[in-house]
């Protein structure tokens, strides 16, 4: 569903290279945020776990990690125009990531 949008997005903007928008929407859709990890509550429970959510806070922190990296990293390279040489390798990095997608 992501991608499709990222895929919408790009067709709609008419630039050759992925735009911030676009890398923060893969980041987030990609950065695997789980509120309730139900498979994991129902494999602990299946095997005999008294508390199968107590993994909850551990799960909720390291989403939250995950997305604030992922985040914080397209925040780095989308730069500030300041070294060109900086914002050829930011345009040809996004330029993969169009084609991969």
């Amino acid at each position: 569903m992501g991608i499709s949008a990222v895929r919408r997005m790009h067709a709609l903007s008419g630039k050759p290279d992925a735009s911030d928008e676009m890398c923060r929407l893969i980041v987030l859709n990609t950065a695997s945020i789980q509120l309730i990890p139900s498979t994991v509550g129902a494999v602990r429970a299946s095997l005999g776990s008294a508390r199968p959510f107590d993994i909850l806070p551990a799960v909720w922190l390291t989403s939250a990690c995950s997305v604030t990296a992922g985040l914080l990293a397209a925040r780095l390279s989308a730069g500030g125009g300041a070294h060109d040489r900086a914002d050829r390798s930011v345009s040809a990095l996004r330029g993969r990531l169009l084609r991969a997608v």
